[in-house]
């Protein structure tokens, strides 16, 4: 199908990416990663068009990975900007509003259990513990990054009751929760990143890799269905 030819350009655009990374100026760095993220708005797109699926479940998650794409960009130019903190709380702001978005859509689809919360307040307890041992230093923002840890967290969550509450295991939901698993993960690699004093130079590419592979499962689930 011609959504699938659009993960080559994917795969090609990411590696240059990752090699500006180390390489390439801040523009350089910042127009590729915009780049690979508008590929996967195209391939929801493209699925949509293809699978001729259900138009909300499209339009949710068109709007989640709009809003990642910015939070992307966002977070590039915290990197080296002079008002650096500001654009991270830019880029958390719109990944969150993301997570809502996202939250909304799986609500829809399967509803709210008890056990999503339990299981939110699990996973938090866990990163918080992690984030103690490892020493991580959020720089006075911790409200921030806690706001947003839980929104991940419970759209993680939510993302697994669509196999536990659906009553049924699809290929969609398959690829929607493993995609935002590899988004949790990537999140927790970059916070070692950003707020840890020394990190290995290689999870700036593991991070990116991770991410971008789960956030184009999500954008493939709209080829196979609706809500």
């Amino acid at each position: 199908m011609v959504t699938y030819l659009l993960l080559p350009l994917m795969l090609i655009s990411l590696s240059f990416y990752i090699y500006s990374v180390y390489r390439c100026r801040l523009l350089t760095r910042v127009v590729l990663k915009a780049f690979t993220s508008a590929v996967f708005i195209a391939i929801a797109i493209l699925a949509h068009w293809a699978g001729n699926g259900n138009l909300s479940y499209f339009v949710f998650t068109i709007i989640a990975l709009i809003l990642c794409t910015f939070g992307d960009v966002f977070l590039e130019i915290a990197k080296h900007d002079s008002l650096g903190i500001n654009y991270f709380v830019y880029a958390l702001s719109a990944f969150f509003t993301a997570h809502i978005a996202f939250l909304v859509l799986f609500c829809r689809i399967t509803g709210v259990y008890s056990l999503d919360f339990f299981a939110t307040a699990a996973i938090l307890i866990l990163l918080v513990i992690l984030a103690k041992t490892m020493h991580l230093d959020f720089l006075n923002m911790d409200n921030y990054v806690f706001a947003y840890a839980m929104a991940m967290t419970l759209m993680f969550v939510k993302s697994l009751s669509l196999l536990y509450g659906g009553h049924y295991t699809s290929i969609r939901n398959i690829m929607v929760a493993t995609g935002a698993g590899l988004f949790l993960v990537s999140n927790i690699i970059y916070a070692f990143i950003l707020f840890r004093e020394k990190s290995h130079p290689v999870l700036y590419a593991v991070s990116a890799v991770v991410y971008y592979t789960g956030q184009t499962l999500i954008a493939l689930s709209v080829l196979f269905g609706g809500i």
